[in-house]
């Protein structure tokens, strides 16, 4: 209820986004956004209420509409003047504007006859393309422009040149921060796409990403795309099904993940695949192997795109696809999409001391950065739940009680509402696991805490980027760690040397990881099978692992496809593979040969060599 007292003071009214299409079916929730989330001038007046509390009120706007604003459950229905009636959990001011609390427009169920025309209405929207539109800083007099980042701009020109030459599943490199989202957004239209899928990895990356494109995220706002119709999104929470099929064909975007694509058998997954003409794997370094594989063999008719800032799987092995942009974190560095990262030593060789130690230093930061005027949030990070909860309650909760820290885990209740609280700025210290992993967007989230070490490279520089992103209001990043901690890898000792430089380091450590992953797979794409009929293997070039050992010939003359004359009958020769460009052969050789310690024909060895010439 709303005291009737206040509303003669209100003159602004802060309304929900309101969809005119909202149908849901068996897990399928698909929308299509009429307009977003606004803040209208209106005065509010009661509205079939008595008495000094108001369940509902009407709040007309300068331009003549009117919304009833409901505080409680009500049936009626309202006649045709009223532009639209909101229900809300609860309303309070903000100076002269009313904020509403869950509030969502209220509407009949939307029918699939209802929006099935509106998705061809988009796609002749989609005809007119995009600009290349570069940003532009305030310069000689000049004011700033708005536009695509430099980034954006060569991956958007790298996604058009590949798909010139045809639809293989191609790799764009982009360090975390660099406008990745805005690039799947726009190279759909750019594409004058059919149907996009878009596969991200988390339920909660899901939703955030479903939301951006119902409106197309910044493009309208930075001047890429001209006033189109807003596009019919849908997002996919359970396995595809053919029920579902009907609705995803009304739609211009699907949003899922891998493991939900993968509940379904191998003919669904090959009729769903076969509804998209272009295919994004948002976040792959999160493709396991064995499922990418399934579904990917589905997927040849539709132009396929891995995004990543990590080309690399959590397990080592390479994401496979050629890479056709990749936009080195040292070059984010160079040009501000990244802030300047401090590191923070805490030296504590007893385990006992060490979270404590951690969280002092790591809570100072953030008293000071929030004195100098920085809106900054600290995220403690645990590496279990039973640990986020012990530091949670023994620490943060006990010691900084005015920073409102809270805990947040997979096993938490009512996420959404925290995550709402975060983004509100209510919480100044998050205590979690990883739920602030991949794709999740709060430019605010500036001190890590790190009550636990990630123990891989890919996953340290994802966790990073989410730190180091630029935005208003916002300082440096800093890291906080026990540099006396053990087990921490190889691969990342320098980062937690004392008075290490985070800034060179991790730029050094990203072009060490990457740059391998890109000229290998340059070379493997100038690779053909040559050869009629040749038996393939389940494995991909991208995986083999040459020893280190190598024998050296020269030669005045080579030629490669006259590979078979070098072999026995009873060799069997597997993906032969020739790059004219790099005057190269690749094959696998198979043999079974008897062993020297007995005349036995029942026992062989089975060997399998690779010969890359």
């Amino acid at each position: 209820m709303l005291d009737a007292a206040i509303l003669p003071a209100i003159t602004h009214v802060s309304l929900p986004a309101r969809y005119d299409i909202d149908f849901k079916i068996n897990g399928l929730h698909v929308r299509h956004l009429a307009h977003p989330e606004k803040v209208i001038d209106a005065t509010v007046a009661p509205f079939r209420s008595r008495g000094a509390n108001c369940r509902r009120v009407l709040a007309t706007g300068e331009d003549g509409s009117q919304h009833v604003i409901e505080f409680a459950a009500f049936r009626d229905t309202y006649d045709l003047l009223i532009t639209g009636s909101v229900r809300a959990q609860s309303g309070a001011t903000d100076g002269t504007k009313l904020v509403l609390e869950s509030a969502r427009f209220r509407q009949p169920p939307s029918l699939l006859a209802d929006f099935a025309h509106i998705r061809d209405e988009v796609y002749r929207g989609w005809l007119s393309g995009i600009r290349y539109k570069r940003a532009l800083p305030a310069l000689d007099g000049q004011p700033a422009q708005d536009g695509l980042r430099l980034p954006q701009i060569g991956a958007l020109h790298a996604i058009a040149s590949h798909w010139t030459l045809g639809a293989d599943p191609a790799v764009l490199v982009m360090p975390t921060g660099t406008g990745k989202t805005e690039v799947m957004i726009a190279a759909p239209l750019a594409a004058q796409s059919e149907r996009v899928l878009i596969v991200v990895p988390t339920d909660a990356l899901r939703q955030q990403t479903a939301d951006k494109f119902l409106s197309y995220g910044l493009l309208k706002k930075i001047g890429v795309i001209d006033d189109i119709p807003l596009p019919v999104v849908a997002a996919l929470s359970s396995r595809p099904d053919r029920a579902h099929f009907d609705a995803i064909r009304a739609c211009n975007v699907l949003v899922t993940t891998m493991s939900s694509i993968g509940l379904a058998d191998p003919d669904t997954q090959r009729e769903f695949a076969s509804l998209f003409s272009h295919i994004f794997f948002d976040e792959a370094h999160h493709i396991e192997a064995a499922t990418w594989k399934r579904f990917r063999n589905h997927c040849t008719a539709a132009h396929t795109l891995l995004f990543t800032a990590t080309p690399f799987r959590e397990d080592g092995k390479p994401i496979e696809g050629k890479i056709i942009y990749n936009f080195p974190l040292s070059a984010a560095q160079d040009q501000d999409y990244f802030n300047p990262i401090r590191f923070v030593e805490v030296f504590e060789p007893d385990e006992r001391q060490s979270d404590l130690k951690i969280a002092e230093a790591a809570v100072a930061r953030l008293r000071e950065d929030l004195a100098a005027g920085y809106d900054h949030i600290l995220m403690a990070r645990a590496g279990k739940i039973e640990d986020a909860e012990t530091i949670y309650r023994t620490i943060y909760a006990r010691h900084h009680v005015d920073l409102n820290p809270v805990l947040l885990h997979s096993r938490s209740r009512g996420k959404r509402a925290i995550l709402d609280a975060i983004r509100g700025g209510q919480h100044r210290i998050i205590v979690c696991v990883d739920m602030f992993g991949e794709g999740f967007d709060l430019p605010n989230l500036k001190i890590a805490a790190l009550h636990s070490i990630h123990k891989s490279l890919g996953i340290t520089l994802q966790f990073v980027g989410r730190f180091a992103r630029t935005s208003l209001r916002i300082g440096p990043a800093t890291f906080i760690a026990n540099t006396a901690e053990d087990g921490v890898p190889e691969a990342l000792e320098n980062l937690f040397h004392e008075d290490a430089d985070w800034n060179q380091l991790l730029a050094d450590l990203s072009y060490d990881a990457i740059d391998p992953q890109a000229k290998l797979s340059e070379l493997v794409a100038n690779l053909e099978i040559v050869g009629a009929g040749q038996e393939l293997l389940e494995i991909s070039t991208l995986a083999l692992r040459p020893k280190i050992s190598a024998q050296v010939y020269r030669t005045t003359e080579f030629h490669p496809e006259r590979y078979e004359q070098a072999f026995r009958a009873k060799q069997r020769i597997y993906q032969p593979q020739i790059s004219r460009r790099d005057n190269m052969l690749v094959l696998v050789v198979n043999q079974r040969e008897s062993i020297d310690w007995t005349d036995s024909r029942d026992i062989e060895t089975d060997s399998w060599d690779l010969v890359s010439l």
